[in-house]
């Protein structure tokens, strides 16, 4: 049976969330940490010669990210219910990644 297009996208969320697992489960924090600051610090050059091009950059609004946060809260709540039963803390886990994240 084919999967609809919702069906593929939550696939891919949920194999997404699993990579994550399995990164949190090799990572300190302090590593994850870490790998963070270097990608973001990595894309610093680029931006400039972008905005010394006169580039427009563009945000998607507080409110935006609210509501694609809201419509994923079945996916993760799925996913930290597929880990728990796996025997991890499915919770805790979300939320060190949630703070990794900050």
């Amino acid at each position: 049976m084919e999967q609809d297009s919702k069906g593929q996208a939550k696939g891919a969320l949920m194999k997404s969330l699993d990579n994550a697992l399995t990164l949190l489960e090799q990572f300190t924090p302090e590593a994850s940490a870490w790998v963070g600051r270097v990608f973001a610090e990595s894309g610093l050059p680029g931006r400039k010669i972008a905005a010394d091009r006169k580039n427009i950059f563009y945000t998607v609004p507080a409110a935006e990210v609210q509501r694609w946060q809201a419509a994923s809260e079945g996916v993760v709540a799925e996913w930290v219910k597929d880990v728990t039963a796996k025997g991890y803390d499915g919770k805790k886990l979300l939320e060190e990644a949630k703070a990794l994240m900050k």
